[in-house]
């Protein structure tokens, strides 16, 4: 067993903390004995099992020797059926006999300091170096990212097609080829509705949309209904790798205030029991099982170079997929920003990229991108990595939606974002860029300009002008359109062969009158099934900006926060509003991230379900600020007959930690009488509130309270 490091030597101790991350990811449950100088030598390190496996790990530094002891115990052990005796020790990284990777580089990019740009340029130099562009993988958490990446290396290879970059895609997308799955076997659009129709549960439209399914990107759900929470715990959980007890407190702990009538554990069980049973019966999965079915039929890409951008939005699913398409590669570079992480509500960490071991860290400081104003606002916020803004004053202004709008009708040739934070408020600001008359694409569902609408207007404009319009705009306006009723029989059948024999021939309005209903010529835009409230969004438009609007592609962008990731434009409105789940989850994962800080420093941290607290942490404490070694096994036997136990635990990141169940205090005075324990009450047995009451009394005698 082998771990990867960068250049640099690896204590033991904090090579032991790698491996018990390690295994606390992956499931499995370990033992360490914290001081063995009166225990048999030779006993391994770690002692680390998950059924049916039971491993005994010895661990050492990179120069460090094996003692004979350790080596009877190593041979004693491997025979065993269900054990296996290793010996781990650290390595630089390096492609060994299973072909694992030889180079890592981990790249850090707050906002526009090239962090994309740079992996770029990674995949122009790897395929100026040779590699196949088929052998070269550009995965990103949305597809603007790999999109942008191939348009790059097109532009700089002429000679290589868009189809010679297979790779370039989302972790899903990629899953989905690999698997070789068809769209009707995806638990999404129809199949989802259908699911929904059979149980009764009730999805709003963003949860049961049909996607496409080679470009696909998680997106934001909209979360109103019962149906809809459910939905978003079953994947969130399964984002996290978490088993369903400790990710159902973990949920109610951040959401318990937004969830809907009807939620409890029974209903969320028989919801994930039903959504399961559905989909094996009817041969579904959606994009979290297609990640594990790659991994359950050992699929991967076959690749020399793995490039990974976006990866502080990867949850602990994705980074398994990731380290299993790793095997075999060369050449591994990953980007990320922490302080851009938007998908932390949905389980993503990005905690998992900043504690992923390379050779070579690249941290960017310099931004291109963000002027001096925008900056001193955003690390007001946050900011975990310090950078520079670019040399510029910049504006950060508070305006009513109205002085936006003002504003954005006239960018003279620049472009604008005006985003949302949930998606439901999308429909005000689209009323409102109805009324105004200004054109925009909406990046999380439809558009006037979205399709040929715009450009069937202006052919149809054109045309009743009497002007002549090429064959081919004069089909594509008239195909949709029902021949029974407006055209007699054989009209769309000429034009349609027309516009394929003869693309340059232009038509007039004079040339089919006589094949023309009345209905026709009195309302063309009616006959093309155009609804009276988009007609007179284009008169807006059209009296705004004149014709050429229909012919260019709007200057304005909506859409929300998450969905603009790996895009830019010259100005940016942020519409503030969220949702009262989104506002209780943005207060509770800061207070989270603190918690986090605790455990990491060792110390206990209090929530309303219990005392939290890393074991080796209360024996060390005891020791440095008390005097008093306690075994840890006295402690362990006085936690668990308290009521406490070992638990995964969300905070920021996922720990493993020892819980201790807080007694309700029924009344005021009834707390004040328990109070001579200590500050705490304990549920459980008296016998074992007494032996912790007496625990906590050797505490209290000793020399620092």
């Amino acid at each position: 067993m082998k771990t990867y490091l960068a250049n640099g030597e690896l204590s033991e101790e904090a090579f032991e903390s790698q491996i018990i991350g390690l295994a606390q990811w992956g499931g499995w449950e370990y033992y360490h004995t914290h001081r063995s100088q009166y225990s048999p030598s030779g006993f391994p390190d770690c002692v680390l099992v998950r059924p049916p496996r039971l491993i005994f790990a010895e661990l050492k530094s990179e120069k460090g020797k094996v003692s004979a002891d350790q080596q009877i115990m190593a041979g004693h052990s491997s025979p065993v059926p269900v054990c296996r005796g290793l010996l781990v020790a650290p390595v630089r990284f390096g492609r060994d006999k299973r072909g694992f990777i030889v180079y890592a580089e981990k790249i850090i990019g707050p906002p526009g300091t090239g962090k994309t740009e740079t992996l770029i340029r990674r995949v122009e130099e790897e395929l100026a170096a040779g590699i196949a562009p088929s052998r070269l993988g550009y995965y990103s958490f949305t597809k603007a990212a790999a999109q942008e990446a191939r348009r790059r290396a097109m532009d700089t290879f002429p000679d290589y097609e868009r189809d010679d970059f297979i790779h370039f895609r989302t972790l899903h997308s990629e899953a989905f080829q690999l698997l070789r799955w068809s769209r009707e076997a995806v638990m999404t659009g129809k199949p989802l509705r259908q699911f929904s129709r059979a149980f009764g549960y009730d999805f709003s439209e963003g949860g049961a949309v049909d996607v496409d399914l080679e470009e696909h990107e998680v997106q934001e759900m909209v979360l109103k209904t019962l149906g809809d929470f459910l939905l978003f715990f079953t994947n969130w959980r399964t984002n996290l790798m978490l088993e369903f007890e400790p990710a159902y407190r973990a949920f109610w702990e951040l959401y318990r205030e937004a969830l809907p009538y009807g939620w409890a554990p029974g209903v969320v069980r028989l919801f994930e029991e039903r959504y399961r049973e559905h989909k094996a019966a009817e041969g579904l999965l959606d994009f979290n099982d297609m990640l594990a079915r790659v991994m359950e039929e050992d699929l991967r890409p076959s690749l020399d170079v793995l490039i990974f951008d976006e990866a502080q939005d990867s949850g602990p699913l994705q980074y398994k997929v990731l380290d299993h398409w790793l095997e075999g590669v060369e050449r591994h570079y990953i980007g990320g920003d922490p302080d851009q992480c938007l998908y932390q509500w949905m389980g993503t960490d990005p905690s998992l990229l900043m504690g992923r071991p390379c050779d070579k860290e690249t941290v960017l400081v310099q931004s291109y991108r963000v002027p001096w104003a925008v900056h001193q606002l955003a690390v007001k916020i946050i900011c975990t990595t310090e950078y520079r803004p670019r040399p510029a004053p910049g504006e950060v202004l508070q305006l009513p939606l109205t002085e936006v709008l003002n504003r954005f009708a006239s960018l003279d040739g620049y472009t604008g974002f005006i985003l949302v934070r949930n998606l439901f408020l999308m429909a005000d600001l689209i009323e409102e860029l109805y009324q105004w008359g200004i054109p925009f694409e909406n990046l999380r569902g439809p558009s006037p300009f979205k399709g040929k609408t715009a450009a069937n207007i202006l052919t149809m404009r054109r045309l009743f002008r009497r002007e002549p319009v090429r064959v081919e705009d004069l089909w594509r306006f008239i195909g949709k359109i029902p021949q029974k009723q407006y055209f007699k029989r054989g009209l769309k059948a000429q034009i349609q062969s027309m516009s394929r024999e003869k693309v340059q021939l232009s038509i007039s309005l004079s040339d089919i009158r006589v094949d023309c209903s009345d209905s026709f010529l009195r309302d063309p835009l009616g006959a093309l099934g155009i609804s009276p409230l988009t007609r007179a969004y284009f008169d807006r438009v059209l009296e705004r900006y004149g014709e050429s609007a229909l012919l260019e592609r709007p200057q304005v962008t909506i859409g929300t926060i998450h969905s603009v990731k790996g895009m830019e434009a010259d100005w940016v409105a942020i519409y503030p509003d969220m949702s009262r789940r989104t506002w209780l989850s943005w207060q509770n994962l800061p207070r989270e991230e603190e918690r986090a800080e605790d455990v990491e420093a060792g110390r206990p941290i209090k929530r309303d379900d219990g005392f939290f607290f890393r074991m080796k942490d209360a024996v060390n404490y005891l020791v440095k600020h008390h005097r008093i070694n306690v075994d840890p096994s006295e402690l362990f036997r006085v936690v668990k007959a308290a009521g406490g136990g070992t638990q995964p635990v969300r905070l920021g990141k996922v720990f493993k930690l020892w819980s201790l169940p807080i007694k309700k205090e029924e009344e005021d005075t009834e707390a004040a009488a328990d109070s001579h324990a200590g500050h705490y009450a304990w549920s459980g047995d008296s016998g074992a509130a007494r032996e912790m009451e007496a625990l906590l009394g050797k505490v209290g005698s000793g020399s620092e309270k």
